[in-house]
């Protein structure tokens, strides 16, 4: 139970309190330039400095070094500077670490992340290195708020043959090379931003596939806006002002989806393989073509296309493009904006007979009335789009209809505008990858709402409302946005392994509001009043950020197995805990619990008692028990720290009998068992509101 203070007489350097230091200790350095590398070989340290700029560490005159390396897992770097470094400014080695809020500036590379996976890199700035910004080297890495600037090469390097790297509303700004070279593959890029960088904004490379990027902006780059390679999918992103295209896609597989592209001074979007979908895109004003399309296979709908030279070119020899509903002037050859693949659908006519009759890439609209039958889309039918009239307007009824609402089974169609009620199986069966649905609604089903049985399908703004068993049901790898699942009567969401949430909501349904097996990043959704937890994570690697779980029958948050992120988020009034930890290496910080029926945040030994948890920083209060409880008397190797709890009962329960290897330090509270753990008292801060 130990902080170190940074410079005192005692320990006039950093290093002189790393060398004794134990697991989970915290080194709190103050002000000034500290003139040593550090190399961390201990569990749960925290090194936390007075402020960016404040604290520096400097490498100016200590040659050729890193200036942190960190050899040990669960490890905190905070509020500080590491600034010229010949080597690496921090050189992660290991898992399981956070770098947070500090600045990196002017090292031959800011941060490698060299070996382990879920490293955290949060609110960092990292500027002016000779080489790159962040190179990740490992799977799993969460990069998230971020500035990477006039770094002399990439801003962010992610290796090839790497998967599964979050890159988060980072900034990208005058680079040399690329803003952000993503050469691996899932990599999921969100509401990023890579502005005036020397080669392009977002850039993949042929050993990449399945990226997605969404809500991102590439502005002003001296190359492309987008330049990226095979199976990815583009949603919602802006490419502008760019000197070559907004977006170039090499490789084919792609969804171009709703993106705003224009100003750039060649194409604004551009095919070169085979097998793309470009949908509801606004491409104006770019100096060469619009959409220009050099691979086959390629669907181009309800785009708007204005002031391009030409609005849509396709070239010689390319075949089996389709187009339908495109708002534009120009095109080579001529007659392509007026071209209309579309098969529209009355009612009281068969959609399953315009899916039988359309070509691959064809649109097929629906009008307002109710559909008494099934549809499915064969293997043979690729590309196809089903327009609705919205929702609870064009109504696929399977009242008295045993078996699924709509099966696609072929790749690359889109789904929109319709609602699906009343089947004897399933609402909506995905039995292949890379489809999309928007503003679907699956409701009165008698199994699930959507059942998922293959990867890489994209839900925006879907709903599963009051189905049999569950409102969505997935296997790996879909993307889920802004969609709902209220009053399922099994889980609202149910997904295996490499499922991405955003925005969504789960409420009212009769078990787990979201259920998770492995490697899922949940960021800002919400869990409410459903009748089991609002989130469970029953195996390893889930990343919760900035969700709410509120009034849930169990627990907010129940994690069980090993190396979760819990930060930021809300966990209030559920009927049993607001987190609960059964497994190890775990990092629970930043946390909002209060008005649990129990306990705040719950810690179970239930595989080993080396729990190996960090909890720190988290507001805790008024549940009705603990608000920080350590359940079984064997537990060893965890951190409680700087954590801020008032009206629990008590507000620190410490039941371990170990002494070694913990420590619980800097908690402003009123209350604990055993007597003595509170440092202060917590100002009781507002509570959230439902």
């Amino acid at each position: 139970m130990t902080v170190r203070k940074v410079p005192t007489a005692e320990f006039p350097t950093i290093n002189d309190a790393l060398v004794v230091s134990a697991p989970y200790d915290t080194i709190r350095v103050g002000e000034g330039n500290f003139s040593e590398a550090l190399t961390i070989n201990i569990d749960g340290l925290r090194i936390i400095g007075a402020g960016k700029g404040k604290t520096i560490i400097d490498g100016q005159t200590l040659g050729a070094s890193d200036g942190i390396t960190i050899n040990n897992q669960l490890v905190t770097i905070e509020n500080l500077t590491v600034q010229n470094f010949k080597g690496t400014g921090i050189f992660v080695n290991f898992q399981n670490n956070i770098v947070h809020k500090v600045q990196v500036i002017n090292n031959e590379i800011g941060i490698e992340l060299n070996n382990g996976s879920r490293n955290m890199v949060f609110e960092c700035d990292i500027n002016g290195n000779v080489g790159d910004g962040i190179i990740s080297r490992r799977g799993n890495t969460f990069i998230m708020h971020c500035k990477l600037i006039n770094n002399k090469s990439n801003g962010l390097l992610v290796e090839s043959n790497v998967s599964k790297n979050l890159i988060f509303c980072c900034v990208a700004e005058q680079n040399t090379k690329n803003g952000f070279f993503v050469g691996g593959r899932l990599c999921y890029v969100f509401s990023n931003a890579a502005i005036k960088n020397g080669d392009n904004g977002f850039s993949d490379s042929i050993t990449s596939f399945e990226n997605i990027y969404a809500f991102n902006k590439s502005l002003d780059n001296m190359m492309n806006g987008f330049l990226i390679d095979s199976e990815v999918t583009l949603f919602d992103n802006v490419s502008k002002n760019n000197v070559l295209n907004g977006i170039s896609a090499m490789n084919g597989v792609t969804r171009i989806i709703k993106n705003h592209v224009s100003n750039n001074k060649k194409a604004g979007i551009q095919v070169g393989s085979n097998e793309n979908v470009i949908d509801r895109n606004f491409v104006k004003n770019n100096k060469e073509a619009g959409v220009h399309i050099a691979g086959d296979e390629t669907a181009v709908r309800s785009n708007c296309i204005r002031g391009n030279n030409p609005d849509i070119l396709l070239e010689e020899s390319i075949m089996d493009s389709t187009f339908a509903e495109n708002d534009c002037e120009t095109s080579i050859p001529q007659g392509l904006c007026e071209e209309n693949d579309i098969i529209n659908v009355q009612k009281g006519k068969s959609i399953q007979q315009a899916v039988n009759g359309a070509e691959d890439g064809f649109q097929i609209n629906v009008n307002e009335g109710i559909f008494h039958e099934q549809v499915n889309i064969p293997i043979s039918k690729q590309r196809l789009r089903i327009v609705g009239s919205g929702r609870c307007k064009t109504i696929l009824d399977g009242t008295n209809i045993e078996g699924d609402g709509i099966t696609i089974s072929s790749r690359l169609n889109s789904l929109e505008n319709l609602t699906v009620q009343n089947f004897g199986v399933n609402g909506v069966n995905i039995e292949e990858d890379f489809n999309t649905l928007e503003k679907i609604q699956s409701k009165n089903n008698i199994e699930d709402g959507f059942m998922i049985t293959e990867d890489v399908s994209f839900f925006n703004h879907c709903e599963a409302i009051m189905n049999g068993r569950n409102g969505f049901n997935g296997e790996d790898t879909n993307y889920f946005i802004k969609c709902k699942a209220n009053k399922n009567q099994s889980h609202g969401f149910i997904v295996v392994d490499c499922n991405i949430f955003l925005f969504n909501e789960a409420k009212n349904n009769i078990l787990n509001g979201f259920s998770f097996n492995d490697e899922h990043i949940c960021i800002e959704n919400c869990a409410i009043d459903n009748r089991a937890n609002g989130f469970l994570s029953r195996f390893d690697d889930n990343l919760w950020f900035l969700n709410k779980a509120i009034g849930n029958s169990l627990n907010g948050i129940e994690v069980n197995e090993i190396d979760h992120i819990i930060w930021g988020n809300v966990c209030n009034k559920n009927q049993s805990n607001g987190v609960e930890l059964t497994g190890f290496n775990n990092r629970v910080l930043k946390n909002i619990c209060q008005m649990n029926k129990d306990n705040g945040i719950k810690v179970i030994e239930i595989l080993q008692p080396e729990v190996n948890t960090i909890i720190d920083q988290n507001c805790i209060e008024n549940n009705g028990e603990a608000g920080i409880i350590i359940e079984d008397s064997t537990i060893d190797f965890f951190g409680i720290r700087s954590n801020c709890l008032s009206g629990n009962n008590p507000d620190i329960q410490n039941n371990s009998l170990e002494d070694n290897n913990m420590s619980i330090d800097e908690n402003k509270c009123n209350t604990s068992i055993p007597d003595g753990l509170c440092e202060g008292i917590c100002e009781l801060k507002k509570f959230y509101k439902r």
